[in-house]
C-alpha cells in the first residue's frame, strides 16, 4: 500500500510540473516579469514644420526605447526608430509631410545578455506638422504715376513669396506675385492700367510653400494709391545727386571702368540707381557697380510751398498722426506738413545738416556715414543724447530705435551749451543725424508725435 501511495504522489507531482511548464509556455512574460521594463508614460508630441518632437518619462531599468508610428487613417503601426540609452527621453521625427496626422507609440526595452525584453506600448499620441506661417511686412506707397501705383515693403525671412491684392469692398483680388530673394532686403511692385485721380486700396500677404503645402500670413495694413500725372511743381523736386565712378564696365551702357557719371536716382543704401552719362539716362544700374565719390547738393535752395506740397501729395505718403516729416537731402532742409494722405499742407520748415558721405572715426578710420534714404517713423525721443565725444539736445529719432535723429548742433561733453564749431547749416556735417537750430529741434521734440511718418529723400 505504501508503494502505491508513492506512485500516486509521483504522478501527481509530474502532472503539476507539466501544468507549470505549459503555463510558462503560454505566459512567458509573467515568468520573466523581473526582466521586462515598465510601460512608457507621459508621452507628448509637439509638431512644427515637417517634424514632430516626442518626449516621455524615463522608465527604470530600460536599455532604450522603440518608436512606433502610424500615418493618417492607416491602422498599420511600424517601428521607425530605436533610441539607445534608458536616460534618453526625447526623439525628433524629421522630414515629415505637413498637414498629415501622425500617431506615435513608444515601448521601453531591456537587454540582458543575448536576450531583449520589451515592455508594453504607451498610450498613443497624435500630432500634425504644419508649414510655418510667415510674418507680414508693412506695405507702403512707393509712388503714384500716371496710370499706375508703385508699392514697397520689407522682407519676411520665412516667406517663399508675396501676393499683392486689390481690395474691393470686403473682398480681395490677387493682382500680382513677387518671389522672395535672399539677396534683397526690400521689394516693390507696380500696379498698372489704373485711372488717374481714382483711389485704390491695396494690401499684401506673404506665403510659404513646403512640400506642396502653403501657409499664408495675415493681411497687411491697407494703403491707398491715387495715380496722377506728375505736375511741374512735383517734377521740380528731387533728392541728393551723387558723383559716382564705375568700378567696372557697366553692361548695356557705354560707361566703362573708371568713368564718372551723375547718380540722379538712388542712394548709398539702395540696390539700384539711375545714372546720367554724357546727356543720356541709364536706369536699374546695380549700386555694386559704382563707387560714390561725392554729393551734388544745393543747401541754399528752398522748395516753395506749392512744390513741397505737390511732391508729398503726389508720392502718396501717409502717416498715423496729423504730421508728416520730410528731410530733403538735396536742399538740406526739413519740411513739416499737417493734414492727411493726399491732403498735406506745409506747416513749418528749417535748414539742417545731414550725414557726411564719409567721416573720420576717433581711431582714425573712415566710415561711410550718410543719412539713410527711405520711409520710416518717429520712434522715440530723448532730451539729451550722447554721441561720439559729444552730445545733442532735444533728440527726436526719425529712423530706427536711437539710430538717426533730429537734434541740435552737437556740443562738448561736460558743457551746458558749448557748440563744437564751426556751426554751419545747409551742408552735410553729421554721422547720419539731421542737425537743426535749437528752436526747431525743441519744437520737433515737443510737438511731433511718436509714430509720425518720416521721409528721407
Amino acid at each position: 500500500m505504501i508503494i502505491v501511495r508513492n506512485l500516486k504522489l509521483k504522478n501527481h507531482f509530474l502532472r503539476l510540473l507539466f501544468l507549470t511548464l505549459f503555463v510558462l509556455m503560454l505566459f512567458p512574460g509573467r515568468a520573466l516579469a523581473s526582466n521586462t521594463p515598465g510601460r512608457v508614460s507621459r508621452l507628448t508630441a509637439k509638431a512644427s514644420e515637417s517634424q514632430v518632437v516626442l518626449r516621455w518619462k524615463k522608465v527604470n531599468n530600460a536599455s532604450g526605447y522603440y518608436i512606433y508610428r502610424s500615418t493618417g487613417d492607416s491602422a498599420q503601426i511600424k517601428k521607425i526608430a530605436t533610441v539607445k540609452g534608458g536616460s534618453r527621453t526625447s526623439y525628433t521625427n524629421k522630414k515629415l509631410k505637413n498637414n498629415v496626422v501622425y500617431t506615435y507609440y513608444i515601448a521601453a526595452y531591456r537587454k540582458t545578455g543575448r536576450r531583449t525584453y520589451m515592455g508594453d506600448k504607451s498610450k498613443p499620441v497624435r500630432s500634425k506638422p504644419r508649414v510655418i506661417t510667415p510674418s507680414v511686412p508693412a506695405l507702403k506707397i512707393f509712388g503714384n504715376n500716371s496710370g499706375s501705383v508703385s508699392l514697397a515693403w520689407g522682407k519676411s525671412s520665412k516667406a517663399t513669396g508675396y501676393q499683392v491684392l486689390y481690395k474691393n469692398g470686403n473682398s480681395y483680388q490677387i493682382i500680382g506675385k513677387v518671389k522672395n530673394s535672399t539677396n534683397k532686403k526690400s521689394f516693390s511692385y507696380t500696379v498698372g492700367k489704373l485711372t488717374n485721380g481714382q483711389t485704390y486700396d491695396f494690401v499684401l500677404r506673404a506665403y510659404r510653400t513646403v512640400g506642396g503645402v502653403t501657409a499664408y500670413s495675415n493681411i497687411s495694413n491697407k494703403v491707398t494709391g491715387r495715380p496722377a500725372e506728375k505736375s511741374a511743381a512735383a517734377s521740380a523736386v528731387h533728392g541728393a545727386y551723387y558723383t559716382v565712378q564705375a568700378r567696372s564696365n557697366i553692361p548695356g551702357t557705354p560707361i566703362r571702368k573708371g568713368a564718372k557719371a551723375l547718380m540722379i536716382s538712388g542712394a548709398p543704401n539702395t540696390s539700384t540707381a539711375t545714372l546720367q552719362y554724357k546727356g543720356k539716362t541709364y536706369s536699374r544700374i546695380s549700386t555694386s557697380k559704382i563707387k560714390i565719390l561725392s554729393y551734388s547738393l544745393n543747401g541754399k535752395k528752398v522748395y516753395s510751398k506749392s512744390q513741397a506740397e505737390a511732391y508729398v501729395n503726389y508720392k502718396g505718403y501717409s502717416s498715423t498722426t496729423k504730421y508728416l516729416v520730410w528731410i530733403n537731402l538735396y536742399t538740406q532742409r526739413i519740411y513739416i506738413f499737417r493734414g492727411r494722405q493726399y491732403n498735406w499742407k506745409l506747416y513749418k520748415t528749417s535748414t539742417c545738416s545731414t550725414g557726411l558721405l564719409r567721416s573720420r572715426q576717433p581711431d582714425g578710420s573712415i566710415q561711410f556715414s550718410y543719412t539713410k534714404n527711405g520711409v520710416a517713423k518717429i520712434s522715440c525721443k530723448e532730451y539729451e543724447a550722447e554721441f561720439v565725444d559729444c552730445y545733442g539736445r532735444w533728440v527726436t529719432y526719425f529712423w530706427g530705435y536711437k539710430a538717426y535723429a533730429i537734434h541740435t548742433w552737437v556740443m562738448q561733453l561736460g558743457t551746458s551749451n558749448t557748440k563744437i564749431g564751426p556751426v554751419r547749416f545747409g551742408a552735410p556735417a553729421s554721422q547720419g543725424c539731421a542737425r537743426v537750430p535749437d528752436a526747431f529741434a525743441q519744437w520737433v521734440y515737443k510737438y511731433i508725435p511718436i509714430g509720425t511718418t518720416s521721409v528721407v529723400y
